[in-house]
């Protein structure tokens, strides 16, 4: 599942008809309660409810009472994101109307200029999907829900002590008004946990 890389020059600020169209549609539904979910309380979400009813519909967990997530203070600021995972830190940025990598390089401090800068005054939407914050000071403020320790392969199967272990347990989403990312399947077909900690409509 790779990133597709922008290769040529994008018309700042413009998005394609038809992303104009899903965004347009995006916004004018109402979603109901979806029978595909199941929804569960923090402390329903075990290794034996799993073993009992099986894993195969999404779970969504309203009150994280109970499922022994940690996370930073909400009011967590994407300049607290850059000064606590270092300002320098490449990050790639996705175009949100071509869904693809920008091709030069941003920094955690440009990412967050961008993101403090008025939207009348962003030339494209732009969002972060892939920064990887396990080993960074911000890593250590969250600890992911009981139940994902419980299953995840790293915490598994990797032996203590021996380097080389994978760092794709935590990742840092952000995106400003109106950024989304198209339907896809993450790396090795692997589940994955989110925790929206800040969100403004």
């Amino acid at each position: 599942n790779c990133p597709r890389v922008v290769q040529g020059p994008v018309m700042a600020g413009v998005m394609p008809a038809k992303q104009v169209a899903y965004v347009g549609r995006l916004k004018s539904k109402r979603f109901m309660d979806a029978p595909c979910f199941e929804t569960l309380s923090g402390s329903e979400l075990t290794t034996s409810y799993l073993s009992q009813h099986g894993f195969t519909r999404p779970v969504l967990v309203e009150d994280s009472e109970g499922l022994g997530l940690r996370m930073p203070h909400p009011q967590l600021t994407i300049d607290n994101v850059a000064d606590t995972v270092g300002r320098a830190q490449p990050v790639n940025v996705i175009d949100v109307a071509t869904q693809t990598t920008l091709l030069d390089q941003w920094r955690l401090a440009e990412w967050a200029v961008y993101c403090r800068t008025p939207p009348s005054q962003r030339d494209r939407v732009l969002n972060v999907i892939s920064l990887e914050i396990s080993a960074s000071s911000l890593g250590k403020l969250v600890d992911g829900p009981r139940i994902v320790h419980d299953l995840d392969w790293v915490d598994l199967a990797w032996p203590p002590g021996v380097d080389g272990r994978p760092q794709v347990q935590k990742y840092c989403l952000m995106g400003v008004a109106e950024a989304f990312t198209d339907f896809h399947i993450d790396f090795g077909g692997s589940s994955v946990w989110y925790h929206v900690l800040r969100v403004r409509s």
